[in-house]
């Protein structure tokens, strides 16, 4: 072969391989998930949490004054915003709290529970009105009030008994209309204070966050959600913050960098996976994604390994949600709450 025709080959090699390296780098580069901001609704308020209702966005969200940067206080009142189209936005006034309250679904219905210290409220959520108010045996612990709903209609809490005990303890309950708060089991905690948090994970297990005496670490014990039996336990490096039982992920916060454990036994080698973001974050296990604060937006991410699907450019979020069927990303913000439009966005 003469010098020429194999200086030719060579060039042409490179060249190829030149392409092939620009075109696996722009697949690596190009998004994940294909989602955008379709609108937003001004609001004469700082939103502190927001629970999605239904999957128009409508919300139910836990709002204070805007001039505020302290989260949840001086003191929030819930704010119900309806379609996002329709501008809507009706207050609901709170009485001054001790712990501030906590906000979950009632299952199959267009219904919400509040936990406001010794009482559950279930709000109407199309009237804006309370249909009906538990009293409690406990003073609601976390910040927010720590509660949990499942799909069986369950609602679990956690916090310090009415005789004065300091110890914490989470009960399961049955809210049924009409008739009186029955608790089905209790279980103790021991003692511990306003860092605690629980959630359910769609099956039979409840996990229970107890932290350290600094809030820097804890322990979580996963519970039989029927019956209150422990299933294990294990330590973890920061408060939980979310769980996703189908990816089996617990999600942690530990000052700037979130873990993403495994939710049966906190596993932290293997398939654990951890990078730099902060709070508010949210979970979609429908989809498979995480959304949280990162240091150039707004990450949306795989919830299984958290790895970067997309980056939206919005800065400073208090809060979000996923609405039921994970079509839409509800984004709080000081005086405005944004509706990200999910579109064509899978994990991987």
């Amino acid at each position: 072969m003469s010098t020429l025709r194999l200086s030719t080959l060579l060039a042409w090699i490179c060249g190829v391989t030149f392409l092939v390296g620009v075109a696996q780098r722009q697949v690596a580069a190009a998004p994940l998930c294909r989602a955008h901001v379709q609108s937003d609704l001004k609001l004469s308020a700082r939103i502190d949490s927001v629970l999605a209702l239904r999957s128009d966005g409508s919300a139910l969200a836990l709002a204070g004054p805007p001039g505020s940067s302290a989260r949840f206080l001086p003191h929030d009142n819930l704010l119900l915003l309806g379609h996002l189209g329709g501008r809507r936005a009706t207050t609901i006034r709170l009485p001054p709290y001790t712990t501030p309250p906590g906000i979950g679904l009632a299952p199959g219905t267009k219904d919400a529970y509040v936990l406001l210290d010794t009482k559950l409220l279930l709000l109407d959520a199309g009237a804006a009105s309370v249909r009906f108010r538990w009293p409690l045996d406990v003073q609601a612990l976390g910040w927010p009030a720590v509660m949990t709903d499942a799909p069986d209609g369950r609602v679990y809490v956690a916090g310090q008994p009415s005789n004065g005990s300091p110890a914490a303890v989470v009960e399961a309950l049955n809210p049924i209309l009409g008739r009186p708060l029955r608790v089905l089991w209790r279980r103790q905690l021991g003692l511990t204070h306003a860092g605690i948090w629980l959630a359910r994970d769609g099956g039979n297990r409840l996990a229970v966050y107890v932290p350290d005496a600094h809030d820097l670490a804890g322990t979580v014990e996963l519970l039989d959600a029927r019956s209150g039996f422990p299933l294990g336990t294990y330590a973890v490096p920061g408060p939980p913050i979310a769980l996703d039982p189908r990816a089996d992920r617990l999600y942690v916060d530990a000052g700037g960098e979130l873990h993403a454990l495994s939710l049966v036994h906190g596993a932290t080698s293997g398939t654990q996976s951890a990078r730099p973001g902060f709070i508010p974050f949210a979970v979609d296990p429908s989809l498979g994604v995480v959304a949280f604060v990162g240091a150039h937006g707004l990450v949306l991410a795989s919830s299984r390994s958290l790895r970067t699907l997309a980056v939206l450019p919005v800065s400073a979020v208090t809060a979000l949600a996923f609405t039921p069927n994970g079509s839409m990303l509800l984004v709080a913000r000081r005086g405005e709450l944004l509706k990200v439009d999910m579109g064509k966005c899978f994990s991987s």
